[in-house]
């Protein structure tokens, strides 16, 4: 009897269990249902606000705080999540950081419309620069924004500093895309070139550059990319309100930015080193040409080069039978086939160096013939400015010079001379 009755309650537990079991499938089954109705953003909304790197927080209109909906991480206010809710945002910030905000806050909810500002915090003894943009949710929240520009913030900051100093060099600098597109330019360039309006919307070739077409342009893009990145060449000009042709020196570099190509102009304008050049050729070839046509032997010596002989005229040439080409860049010791007239001839610089006081002597020295020369020398030194200052030597040949054995006084003729040479060389002469 006991045993039938325990049977009877143990179909009766599984019967109610099944019924059980099939109201459960048939809730699941309906919110199964439900739940594929949902979007996809209401279904992903937790999962995006977690993934932003940005503290997103919202406030009601009198600026008390209601939740964080951001993650944890993101909240860079002092203030856990948990207390964040109920506090009032003037108690959550620095004075000025809360003054802009609230700034902010106050012209969304006056607009209706979102609004973006900037503010400072220290997080950590560090400063931190943060963008707060606020958006209206209805008529008694907004969502705050807050995101953290201090990386932004430093590399402007850098360029500013790179542009400044761009801005004082003298080269004109400019840089461009790869189809032409002013990207950048210096003062110096903009009013070099009378650059106006925004850089974004001209090309290179509409400027009063050599590269005026688009065609030179994309052949000039060419050579610097064959060119492994760097060209240098000279270009002809017109400055902007004049009509005189002047002449650039260009150095041209292609970089990759952020996967684009963009090319570097740095130009400087060589019209007046050109000219400058010119005409110290000119003069350089009238003063060869008339020190090398003085009938008197004329040599300058290095005393920081073992007192090597950097300059030879073609009289000293002619008497000692030893050419320039022979003598420049050697000592005495080298050029002269007797030690001894060597030996004499250094002593002499010697101490020329250490008094510093002009020498005038009568010398004798053999030539690479064998003959012997008796000449009249003035020694004396040239100063440079940072080094050593060098020799220079007049000598007047006497070996057959009747006049001087019969007494005449020369040194006229030597002052002359010494005047002569002082305008040959740059520098100031110290008798």
């Amino acid at each position: 009897m006991d045993c039938e009755h325990k049977l009877k309650v143990l179909e009766q537990e599984i019967e109610s269990l099944k019924e059980e079991n099939r109201l459960l499938k048939e809730k699941l089954s309906s919110s199964e249902k439900n739940f594929d109705g949902v979007s996809f953003k209401e279904k992903y909304a937790v999962r995006i606000l977690d993934s932003l790197p940005d503290m997103l927080t919202v406030f009601n209109h009198e600026e008390m705080g209601i939740e964080v909906v951001s993650n944890e991480e993101t909240n860079h206010v002092g203030v856990s999540n948990n207390d964040f809710k109920g506090m009032r945002m003037q108690d959550m910030v620095p004075k000025e950081a809360y003054h802009n905000i609230h700034n902010n806050l106050q012209k969304v909810i006056s607009t209706g419309r979102g609004s973006t500002a900037h503010h400072e915090l220290d997080v950590d003894g560090t400063l931190h620069y943060y963008e707060n943009r606020i958006f209206p949710l209805d008529e008694e929240y907004v969502l705050i924004m807050c995101r953290d520009i201090s990386e932004r913030v430093a590399t402007q900051q850098n360029l500013e500093i790179f542009k400044r100093i761009l801005d004082r060099v003298s080269d004109s600098i400019l840089a461009v895309s790869a189809d032409g597109t002013l990207v950048y330019a210096n003062r110096q360039f903009i009013e070099e070139y009378g650059v106006k309006g925004e850089l974004g919307t001209q090309k290179i070739y509409d400027l009063p550059v050599s590269l005026n077409t688009k065609e030179q342009f994309d052949k000039r893009v060419q050579e610097i990319r064959d060119n492994g990145g760097n060209f240098a060449y000279r270009a002809k000009y017109t400055r902007v309100g004049e009509t005189k042709l002047r002449v650039h020196q260009v150095s041209a570099f292609m970089i990759q930015n952020q996967g684009e190509e963009m090319i570097w102009f740095f130009t400087q304008d060589i019209t007046d080193v050109i000219k400058n050049r010119d005409e110290l050729r000119e003069l350089n070839y009238l003063m060869d040409a008339i020190l090398n046509n003085i009938p008197v032997y004329l040599f300058v010596k290095d005393p920081e080069d073992d007192f090597r002989y950097l300059y030879w005229n073609k009289a000293f040439a002619s008497h000692s039978k030893i050419s320039a080409s022979k003598a420049l860049g050697r000592t005495d010791f080298e050029v002269f086939p007797e030690y001894e007239n060597a030996e004499k001839f250094h002593r002499d610089d010697l101490e020329l160096i250490r008094t510093r006081e002009r020498m005038e002597m009568q010398e004798t020295y053999v030539t690479a013939t064998g003959e012997p020369r008796i000449v009249q020398t003035l020694k004396t030194l040239v100063p440079l400015e940072g080094r050593t200052p060098l020799i220079i030597g007049i000598s007047w040949d006497i070996t057959n010079n009747t006049e001087y054995r019969a007494g005449i006084d020369i040194r006229p003729y030597q002052s002359r001379t010494v005047r002569q040479v002082e305008n040959r060389f740059p520098c100031q002469y110290e008798p």
